[in-house]
């Protein structure tokens, strides 16, 4: 967007020179110079850039990752990366889900896990997750 704008708008200095060839310094002077093609292009891609953020901030939430807002507790445990994740599996696909119930406590995580080991989560007040 920085590169559209300094393509729309620039400083133009015009320098005049007499018949003889020298500087004629009363008919030279600055000012800024504009394209009108740059200028269009670049409310162009402002009005696009507008409606994609607006369309991105309507889009719905499909819930399958619950929002945990600033508790930190939540955050921690689906950041943390698995002992089966950290040799190479930052170049694999992920997802986030189940992993794990013991004790009637599941482990929530992004993992490269299979997708028949990963499940999402219920709700319900008999679940708990970690």
């Amino acid at each position: 967007m920085h590169w559209l704008v300094s393509q729309s708008l620039f400083l133009a200095r015009i320098r005049a020179i007499t018949t003889d060839g020298s500087d004629d310094d009363v008919n030279s002077f600055s000012t800024c110079g504009y394209s009108p093609i740059a200028v269009f292009v670049t409310l162009l891609a402002g009005l696009l850039l507008v409606i994609i953020i607006i369309g991105m901030g309507l889009r719905r939430y499909d819930g399958t990752m619950p929002m945990v807002s600033t508790n930190s507790l939540a955050i921690s445990a689906a950041c943390h990366v698995l002992q089966e994740d950290q040799d190479g599996g930052y170049l694999l696909p992920v997802q986030w889900g189940v992993l794990s119930m013991t004790g009637g406590v599941g482990k929530c995580a992004f993992t490269t896990a299979a997708v028949n080991t990963v499940k999402l989560p219920e709700n319900g007040p008999d679940r708990v997750y970690e």
